[in-house]
């Protein structure tokens, strides 16, 4: 085992240290601290190399005394420490803090795995904690001690070239690149709409493929799409009957991928639902911007901007797409104004501001042939009674009771069972949960008063540097 020293007393923490040579206390926990910057780059060999052990066993550390915390693999270095939770967690190892083993390492590929940080604070006060708890930050290339002055100037020299390389490369090479081929109308990651998958073949037949990253039509979804325009026609144009006829949908409403798709082009659908056996809209937002998005008639839109027409195969008819663009969207295809669609959203919004109907996410009839929807009658609203599969805007209810009057009285059972004694036993799960979310603020409260005093340290040792 490597030779092993017990943590400097408090009282000595700031006594200069002239030794140059480095001992790990490797009796103490330390933590593999692993980071991409994006969920693209979580399956890519860097990723799999920093969540390797064999280094940290290599410093002398037995496997039992090392911990991996991968909760910030895909997340960017530019957050804050309190932001990124696997880094949060670690801090509060830091300080041996309840629930939290001290830790007297953190082993880290390069210091651009801890910070991509711009002005310098971050970095500043992580090494101030590093300093006041004693821990060391191990790199593939250093060992930091930050009660060696020098070592402190050497890892703000790195975190400086850390943001200096998002700034000259990323921001100097690869966005601008990325941009290019964004208004060329190709692909540059993201979401993707429904209904299109991406022509990955980079050559074909040995030449490259001028299409590549570009959208291609996948049959299975795109026959769905179509039918949402067209349906959405034949309601005349109202979005919430459309979308309880998807919610009674017996399968799902998009089926899934076949297994010769990607897995890297799949994961670019998780914005919408994922159900049995598909997909499916679970929205009105969602449904609303697969009725207004102009890719579907071939527009290529880019930052905002649509940059081009017929960039790829449409999938909507032109008179299908222009039905639902006309009602719903705020601008017109030239980018003018939408005067009608903007006055049906004030009114839209004027007559949903105050509503009624508390219950309206869990009421339900008896008969499972019957459905109970809110809705205005005579400028009062009133829980209105329907047949399953009938639209609330078609037709007379079987049966109302006003909104209010129901409300009231439920309100008045459920105070009236909560002062019951069998009511604490029915409320353990809800008083569990709010005593795990008190501690969890006084947690955050804790990292607080930490970085509070990191940060006055920090500045204490600046002025008298000064």
């Amino acid at each position: 085992m490597a030779a092993m020293v017990n943590p400097t007393p408090r009282r000595n923490l700031r006594t200069p240290i002239l030794e140059t040579k480095i001992k790990l206390s490797t009796d103490q926990l330390c933590q593999i601290y692993p980071r991409v910057s994006t969920p693209e780059q979580k399956k890519n060999v860097s990723a799999e190399m920093q969540q390797d052990k064999s280094f940290a066993v290599k410093c002398g550390w037995q496997e039992d005394m090392i911990i991996v915390d991968t909760r910030d693999l895909g997340v960017s270095g530019q957050l804050r420490m309190e932001d990124r939770e696997a880094f949060r967690d670690m801090l509060r190892r830091m300080q041996g803090r309840d629930g939290f083993a001290h830790i007297g390492a953190v082993i880290a590929r390069d210091v651009a795995r801890l910070f991509r940080n711009k002005w310098g604070d971050e970095p500043g006060k992580f090494m101030e904690i590093c300093f006041t708890y004693n821990v060391l930050v191990v790199t593939a290339d250093f060992v930091y001690d930050f009660r060696i002055n020098w070592h402190i100037d050497k890892f703000k020299r790195k975190c400086e070239e850390a943001w200096s390389h998002i700034e000259n490369h990323v921001y100097g090479v690869m966005l601008p690149a990325r941009d290019e081929r964004g208004f060329a109308g190709y692909w540059t990651g993201g979401n993707l709409p429904i209904g299109y998958t991406l022509d990955r073949r980079e050559k074909i037949k040995g030449e490259e493929n001028p299409n590549y990253n570009k959208f291609i039509v996948y049959e299975k979804h795109a026959r769905v799409v179509k039918w949402l325009f067209r349906r959405y026609k034949h309601l005349n144009g109202n979005v919430r009957a459309l979308l309880r006829e998807i919610e009674h949908l017996e399968k799902p409403l998009f089926p899934d991928f076949d297994e010769d798709v990607p897995e890297e082009v799949v994961s670019n659908f998780s914005h919408y639902k994922k159900v049995s056996g598909g997909y499916t809209i679970a929205s009105d937002a969602t449904l609303r911007r697969i009725l207004t998005n102009r890719v579907y008639i071939g527009d290529w839109v880019y930052l905002g901007q649509v940059v081009k027409t017929n960039n790829h195969t449409a999938i909507v008819p032109l008179d299908d797409f222009l039905f639902a663009y006309n009602r719903l969207s705020s601008v017109n295809l030239d980018g003018t104004p939408n005067e009608e669609a903007l006055r049906n959203k004030r009114k839209y919004a004027r007559r949903f501001t105050k509503r009624d109907g508390l219950l309206k996410e869990c009421i339900q009839a008896e008969d499972p042939q019957l459905r109970v929807y809110p809705k205005p009658i005579h400028g009062n609203w009133s829980y209105a009674l329907y047949k399953s599969g009938t639209s609330s805007s078609q037709g007379a209810p079987l049966s109302t009771i006003p909104c209010k009057e129901f409300d009231d009285i439920v309100l008045r059972k459920l105070v009236a069972r909560m002062m019951e004694p069998q009511a604490e036993k029915d409320l353990a799960g809800f008083l569990e949960y709010e005593e795990e979310a008190t501690e969890e603020e006084s947690e955050t409260l804790q990292d607080i008063e930490r970085d509070i005093a990191a940060t006055k340290a920090l500045l204490a040792r600046l002025e008298k540097q000064a």
